[in-house]
């Protein structure tokens, strides 16, 4: 029996109203195993927000509120089904060209008008990508794992794999079980990520790897034959001719590669790099391209192979030149001449790789430690305030917080006005008030969609704010359009840093 929307709604509504994790969980997995096995796919993707079609569905939000005013007359006693919806959104994102607003207009519409307030709401909100639920992607695993009664860490993986939790989703709904997955070409899976080291000593036990950590656009490059494709770290394509000049001269039929895009200057330094199309415009700058690993080699996933056994099969297909620069030692003294000679030529640090080490994709591992002349942390813009003398006009001092993953939500770690340049303010004035929920007085609320990397003095405890910490000294360093809100460091992470730091002081 096909599900109204008016359900999904409900739930949505009900996500909304709760904070605690556990009752989240146990309302979408209830909901989610309910649902019909051609329903389950389309509900994950409208509960996440975010992207709901393979194009942009370009529906700003003064035209929803005015479609959303205009008298309902509802032609028609059949409830709203969630199927409907979703295909009505399809077919919006599909429409291009000459008098297509007009015919988007048309069908949301006729969505409008067989809706109620309700559900009016929450199809603007799945539009506008701010569904305000408080369900995350981690969230969902769960509660998919739970719904269709498989372990959470299989779910994980093929959301790794997969790159889409509506197709895991779905796999489960319709087969009743995940087959066994493996890395398909020119399918992007999530990248492993780095763990924080507080210094070369944490980080340097027993014989190790070190690279040098670029500061560029990490890419994941998949080649078959003449035909490659490069991925972002959010898997989304990117059209980079140096990369794809690069990925042609490995020596292999196919494969998937990782690797580190990075601007040079006219003599050779590396630049900070923000934007990698700004990058391009810069007088005199180009891309240079670092592999650091090999996941797939014709035919073969690498993912359960040790690091040390897929950089040698890197280095076979790849030659020198392309490689990262990277040293094999057990000797810290060693490691620091390295880390210093990193720093010296420009780069932002090392990453230290345990030999052994399997890919083990999505997942922040310990087998990969940062260390970096400066703790940086990844936080979250949750609202900002109005700027005031030449900064008039711009939102400049910005509300920063983290990841509280034991409630699915952000909760706040301080504010900071300080390492904004004009052009960050600009950018980040405009992307702010895209996603404006609330203004009260000089504070404008935002809808949390906008990550930036903050350096820091250190982790002091305050009871000012709700996470019970905050950052002493905090000033940006740059926006991270390469990052999801996913991808933003948690309370957990702020707390093992805060540890830390009473360790060094012998506090602890």
């Amino acid at each position: 029996m096909p599900t109204p929307y008016a359900r999904l709604a409900e739930i949505a509504e009900k996500l909304s109203q709760h904070r605690s994790r556990l009752e989240k969980l146990r309302i979408l997995s209830a909901f989610l195993a309910m649902l019909e096995s051609e329903e389950v796919a389309p509900a994950v993707r409208l509960l996440l927000g975010g992207r709901i079609a393979e194009a942009p569905l370009v529906v700003g939000w003064a035209t929803l509120k005015n479609l959303a005013s205009k008298p309902q007359a509802t032609l028609t006693e059949e409830p709203l089904t969630l199927l409907q919806v979703w295909e009505t959104l399809q077919k919006v994102a599909a429409l291009r060209g000459s008098g297509s607003r007009r015919k988007k207009e048309s069908l949301l519409l006729g969505l409008f008008s067989r809706a109620g307030e309700r559900e009016v709401k929450y199809i603007a909100r799945s539009i506008l990508g701010e569904m305000r639920t408080g369900v995350s992607e981690g969230l969902m695993v769960e509660a998919i794992a739970k719904a269709f009664n498989v372990n959470s860490e299989k779910v994980k993986l093929a959301h790794a794999l997969l790159g889409d939790l509506s197709e895991v989703a779905r796999l489960l709904a319709t087969q009743g079980r995940l087959p066994e997955l493996k890395i398909s070409l020119f399918t992007p899976i999530k990248p492993m990520l780095a763990q924080p080291a507080e210094s070369l000593e944490e980080a340097v036990r027993g014989e190790v790897a070190l690279e040098y950590k670029y500061d560029g656009a990490r890419v994941q490059i998949h080649r078959r034959g003449d035909q490659v494709k490069v991925f972002s770290r959010r898997l989304r394509e990117l059209h980079i001719e140096e990369v794809t000049l690069a990925a042609a001269q490995l020596k292999a039929e196919q494969f998937v590669a990782e690797g580190e895009v990075i601007a040079l200057d006219r003599r050779g330094r590396p630049l900070p790099f923000q934007d990698i199309m700004r990058t391009l415009a810069s007088e005199g700058a180009r891309l240079r391209l670092y592999l650091f690993d090999l996941l797939h080699l014709n035919g073969r996933d690498l993912l359960s192979v040790a690091y040390a056994e897929r950089w040698e099969m890197l280095r076979r297909i790849a030659g020198e030149e392309l490689l990262a620069t990277r040293i094999v030692t057990s000797d810290l003294c060693e490691a620091s001449k390295f880390y210093q000679q990193a720093m010296r030529e420009g780069h932002e640090g090392v990453v230290v790789k345990r030999l052994n080490a399997c890919y083990e994709p999505g997942k922040r591992s310990s087998s990969w430690l940062k260390v970096k002349p400066f703790v940086t942390l990844d936080v979250v813009v949750i609202a900002a305030e109005w700027g005031h003398g030449r900064r008039r006009g711009w939102l400049s001092n910005l509300h920063l917080a983290v990841r509280d993953p034991g409630e699915e939500r952000f909760v706040m770690v301080g504010k900071t006005f300080k390492g904004l340049s004009d052009a960050m303010l600009d950018e980040i004035t405009r992307e702010l008030l895209r996603h404006k929920v609330e203004e009260r007085g000089n504070v404008v609320k935002v809808a949390p969609t906008l990550v930036v990397e903050v350096a820091f003095d250190e982790v002091q405890r305050s009871p000012r704010y709700e996470s019970g910490f905050a950052l002493r000294f905090a000033r940006v360093k740059r926006i991270r359009r390469d990052k999801s809100v996913e991808e933003a460091d948690t309370l957990d992470t702020l707390r093992e840093i805060y540890e830390a730091q009473l360790k060094r002081k012998g506090k602890l």
